[in-house]
């Protein structure tokens, strides 16, 4: 999590429009790759046959990527993670944990700024590495301005066990084969 006011100041600072998309949207998505982040909001119209978009709006937002400490290493000739991660999670309406996003998007205020912090195998433990399982999370901070510096409010968005495959929440690489 970032801390230092020059960093925090350096990210995107939300806008009343940002605000207004990210709550009134029905499928947000979380977004990193090795050169940009985001929060995309969409809205869609859908019927019984079709799925129609109304409107899309992306939120740049700063990303940090933690992880276990032996892949912080150069590894058999592989690229450190944080040079080709590929993270992603969605949600539409239909999910529950859509519920939990439009509490955070409710007390989110002009001139915040998000930071996604993405943690590959934080919630892993052996049960799950015995059976070729991984335990990524993402949160989200809330960077507010303060009278003295930055009020920080951190939410979890989502917690997902999986295996090392293209479903993943964090890959190496688009399809998890950097």
């Amino acid at each position: 999590m970032l801390k230092h006011v020059e960093d925090i100041t350096a990210i995107h600072a939300l806008t009343r429009a940002d605000i207004k998309k990210l709550r009134e949207a029905d499928t947000i998505s979380f977004h990193r790759s090795p050169t940009q982040s985001s929060i995309d909001a969409k809205l869609r119209k859908l019927t019984q046959a079709t799925e129609q978009i109304v409107w899309e709006h992306s939120v740049p937002v700063h990303s940090t990527l933690k992880w276990s400490s032996l892949e912080d290493n150069d590894q058999d000739g592989k690229k450190k993670l944080s040079e080709v991660a590929y993270c992603h999670v969605y949600h539409t309406g239909t999910n529950n944990i859509h519920m939990e996003w439009r509490t955070i998007a409710s007390l989110l205020r002009e001139d915040d700024r998000l930071e996604l912090v993405w943690y590959r195998d934080a919630g892993s433990n052996g049960y799950m590495k015995r059976h070729g399982l991984h335990g990524d999370r993402l949160q989200i901070v809330i960077h507010r301005p303060h009278k003295t510096g930055f009020q920080h409010l951190l939410f979890l968005i989502e917690s997902q066990c999986c295996e090392n495959n293209s479903a993943r929440m964090i890959r190496r690489g688009v399809y998890n084969n950097e």
